[in-house]
């Protein structure tokens, strides 16, 4: 419960501006070569050009390889 209510935030498009960095929620991202399609939880555009995706994830680390391949697929 605690994961769905922190993903509900950053789950709703829009963007908020803090110290200069604009932070843009839900933002959707796809790659026609690699044929994936996906959205980032939050991207971070801060003024020095510099680029940041955040990505929430709660309790333990799983077993499984599901969450490294979602953020290698973003980093791609």
């Amino acid at each position: 419960m605690s994961g769905n209510a922190a993903h509900e935030r950053v789950d709703d498009p829009g963007f908020e501006t803090f110290e200069g960095v604009r932070a843009e929620r839900a933002l959707p991202v796809w790659s026609e070569r690699l044929g994936l399609i996906g959205k980032f939880d939050v991207v971070e555009f801060h003024p020095d050009g510099h680029i940041f995706p955040v990505e929430y994830k709660h309790g333990k680390k799983r077993e499984k390889v599901h969450d490294d391949l979602q953020l290698a697929a973003q980093a791609m």
